[in-house]
């Protein structure tokens, strides 16, 4: 599963890298097309963990710095140096959302049923990341000084938090504040959320949480 999902992903990136930037002369436009592909997917594995760049980010289409960022919020696989969400997490979210869709009562994958503990802690590690990624673009927009684009605030907010280390050369422009809210969101990043939810496990629930109340009706969508 993980090195489908890691094939596909790899796939994705350096066929839109090379559709979208292809006549693009700042990044890859002069290159030739043997190294137009290998710059393509050398960007594209360097966006979920290894931090390197052949490419000035500044001459990128928005919409690659945008796939660039959808790359380092998906981040690598489990038990690896890369951060992110991880993409068994979003594997997992897939397939309930499909389970859901077909009307099954379990999100199923390979003649396998995934326990309801597992999507449960997979909506927990999404949400976490997903709101930390929020609040720290929200503070770094905040903090920047001068008028950065929104997209580099973006680029800048997630490469921090998946640990991924690109930046759209706004690093050097951040005043003592956005490198705080910077340095913090690399921190919380590597230490990942799924580690605050094992720590939480250890909460001891007092009366009240124990409590069942009755069947909250909402509407959903």
């Amino acid at each position: 599963m993980v090195l489908f999902l890691t094939a596909g992903i790899l796939l994705f990136g350096t066929v839109s890298t090379l559709l979208i930037e292809w006549n693009n002369p700042g990044t890859i436009g002069n290159l030739s097309a043997p190294e137009k592909l290998l710059v393509s997917f050398f960007q594209t594995v360097s966006m979920r963990t290894a931090g390197f760049a052949s490419i000035d980010y500044t001459q990128a289409r928005p919409v690659t710095l945008l796939i660039y960022i959808l790359q380092m919020f998906l981040g690598g696989a489990p038990g690896g140096t890369a951060g992110g969400l991880k993409i068994t997490t979003f594997f997992v979210l897939l397939a309930f959302a499909r389970s859901e869709l077909l009307g099954l009562p379990h999100a199923n994958v390979a003649r396998r049923t995934i326990e309801p503990r597992t999507v449960q802690k997979s909506f927990s590690v999404f949400i976490i990341f997903l709101l930390t990624f929020l609040l720290g673009l929200i503070l770094l927009g905040i903090t920047a000084e001068g008028n950065p684009r929104f997209i580099y605030l973006m680029f800048e907010t997630i490469s921090a938090l998946a640990t991924v280390g690109v930046t759209a050369n706004l690093t050097p422009e951040l005043g003592k504040l956005a490198l705080s809210i910077v340095m913090l969101l690399m921190f919380i990043g590597r230490i990942g959320p799924l580690t605050l939810l094992v720590s939480l496990a250890e909460y001891q629930p007092d009366k009240k949480d124990m409590i069942h109340y009755m069947k909250a009706d909402i509407t959903i969508g």
